[in-house]
C-alpha cells in the first residue's frame, strides 16, 4: 500500500514511523497536490509511481526547496545538496535510474 503524503519526508526515521503508523510500503510525495486538485475538480485520477528512495534512504532537505507556489527554488536546492553532496549524488542517481524504469513502463502501458 502506498500513502499519499501532501509533506516532503526526508529522514529515514520519520518514513519507518509513517510505514508503522498506516502499514504504508511506499509514500508518494510528489502526487499528492495534483491528485487533490483534479479530485476537486471531479477528475478521476490514477498515477503510475517508481520509487526513487528506499525507506531506509536519507535525502536532502528537499522540504525546504519548493517555493510559495510549489515549485522548485533553484538556489535552495543547489544549498541542500551541497548540505548533503553523497545524499545528493545518491538521489540523483536514483532519480535518474526510476525515470529510466517509468518511460519504460509508461511506452508498456501506451502499447497495451
Amino acid at each position: 500500500m502506498a500513502l499519499a503524503s501532501d509533506a516532503v519526508v526526508t529522514e529515514a526515521r520519520d518514513k519507518a514511523e509513517l510505514a508503522l503508523r498506516y502499514g504504508a510500503d511506499a509514500v508518494d510525495m510528489e502526487s499528492y497536490a495534483l491528485a487533490e486538485l483534479l479530485q476537486r475538480a471531479g477528475v478521476s485520477v490514477a498515477a503510475v509511481r517508481v520509487a526513487s528512495d528506499a525507506a531506509s534512504d536519507d535525502l536532502p532537505a528537499l522540504d525546504r526547496v519548493l517555493n510559495g507556489s510549489g515549485g522548485i527554488d533553484g538556489p535552495a536546492l543547489g544549498l541542500a545538496m551541497l548540505r548533503r553532496p553523497l545524499l545528493g549524488v545518491r538521489l540523483a542517481l536514483n532519480a535518474t535510474r526510476a525515470l529510466g524504469i517509468l518511460r519504460r513502463t509508461i511506452a508498456a502501458i501506451a502499447g497495451a
